[in-house]
């Protein structure tokens, strides 16, 4: 008995099934860039924790974050889907705002 040391396959075979496409990171040129929001969990012992948002933005190696008001956290949202500037977003939460811009610092 003589055996094949290969495996046979059916001439019939069907191509793989199309792959879907891979989400292509998009890349910023400099000074271009929209930033991103972060979400911060304050007074956890409480039975509902307050939140607070941020807009944060990154100058080279220095990373730069300014509070959202509630009522502003929309518009800005749409700003950064819009890749609309820096300078233009703070604008936006610079207007009738009481803190001045970069108050909050790095921390």
């Amino acid at each position: 008995m003589c055996r094949s040391t290969h495996a046979t396959y059916p001439q019939n075979r069907l191509p793989p099934p199309p792959r879907e496409p891979t989400k292509q990171r998009r890349h910023s040129p400099k000074g271009k860039a929209s930033g991103w929001i972060e979400e911060r969990l304050g007074n956890l012992k409480r039975q509902n924790p307050s939140t607070s948002y941020y807009y944060c933005w990154q100058q080279g190696t220095n990373r730069g974050k300014q509070y959202i008001p509630v009522r502003k956290l929309a518009a800005v949202q749409q700003m950064i889907d819009q890749r609309c500037s820096m300078g233009d977003i703070l604008a936006v939460l610079a207007k009738d705002s009481n803190t001045p811009i970069g108050s909050q610092g790095n921390r």
